[in-house]
């Protein structure tokens, strides 16, 4: 049975690019089975642009009632919640997809027997198209078994194809806090990521089947600066309060977990991370360190904390664990 394919769109002011993503939508060699869009109150022409090409699509394009702010995630979730495919590709109103996207999702989907999750990768371009210098690494060509995904993966909501059912496990409204915005609950394309990890297997892809539209109105643009410090002050250095809000969302997320062994997954995830922490303290002494490493090891050895854990990361910290601290 052919893989149906809902499009979800969030909208807000965007009438500066939104027809060139409609018309990238049009263009795909795999039309999708519809476009749902939800608006967040835009003051421009967004919403004439919008029915301007529900007119004239060739699938149904559905325009949800107007409604009250909601902000970019819970905006692209109620979207969600209104279609109707077996899966859900989020779409922002800013970027361009390439013809054989859903294409190429979609024979993805077919070949894996139906994962809850396929994530692509993407170029990045400024407001013109054009590529930037430096491009992300792509992601890896894996097919991860439930809960053997990478939990600390990085993740955009147009690079999300997802399963329709894997919002289910919680209310909208219930879903753990941003890592980020601790005031804010996490957004769309992260909570369904790890919705899908401990619901079944993830795809990632290296195909790069979107330009990333990187510019000042983008509600995801950030400044990536490039580390120019030396070997040593790299091993030395952890964001923990980072870590510390990454180890709190996985607690979080335990709570939610539908299963046994999802909250145990998850709980050793956080532990893992608060572990991390506490070895990068400024005062740590070696047998502090050592008794952190000991419990990290112990954690990856039971083949319970790979995934947030890996090599490159273990190596770092053995090597901080030997060189410790800066000295006050």
């Amino acid at each position: 049975m052919p893989v149906r394919i809902s499009v979800a769109m969030a909208t807000y002011n965007g009438e500066t690019f939104l027809a060139e993503q409609l018309r990238s939508i049009a263009a795909q060699g795999a039309a999708p089975l519809e476009l749902v869009v939800r608006d967040d109150g835009s003051s421009d022409d967004t919403l004439p642009i919008l029915r301007s090409f529900a007119a004239q699509a060739a699938f149904p394009v559905r325009i949800l009632p107007p409604g009250p702010r909601l902000g970019f995630a819970d905006n692209f979730l109620a979207a969600a919640d209104a279609c109707e495919g077996d899966y859900v590709a989020f779409s922002d109103q800013d970027d361009v997809w390439l013809p054989h996207k859903l294409q190429t999702v979609s024979e993805t989907i077919e070949k894996t027997q139906r994962p809850v999750i396929v994530v692509h990768s993407a170029q990045e371009v400024d407001s013109q198209l054009r590529p930037l210098p430096q491009q992300p690494a792509p992601y890896k060509r894996s097919h991860a078994a439930r809960l053997k995904a990478d939990p600390m993966l990085p993740v955009r909501g147009f690079v999300v194809t997802v399963r329709r059912d894997a919002f289910g496990l919680t209310p909208h409204a219930a879903r753990p806090h941003d890592t980020g915005a601790l005031s804010e609950r996490v957004a769309h394309d992260v909570w369904a990521y790890h919705c899908a990890n401990m619901l079944g297997s993830v795809v990632t892809l290296p195909d790069r089947l979107a330009l990333y539209r990187r510019h000042e109105a983008s509600v995801t643009s950030e400044r990536r600066d490039r580390d120019t410090s030396g070997l040593v002050e790299r091993i030395r250095h952890a964001d923990v309060d980072y870590l510390l809000r990454v180890a709190r969302f996985f607690a979080e997320v335990a709570v939610l977990a539908p299963d046994a062994e999802a909250r145990a997954v998850y709980r050793i995830y956080a532990e893992v991370l608060r572990s991390r922490t506490e070895l990068y303290q400024p005062r740590s002494s070696l047998p502090h360190r050592v008794a952190r490493l000991r419990s990290m090891l112990a954690a990856r050895a039971a083949n319970r904390a790979g995934e947030v854990l890996p090599v490159s990361t273990l190596v770092k910290d053995l090597m901080f664990s030997a060189i410790g601290p800066k000295a006050a």
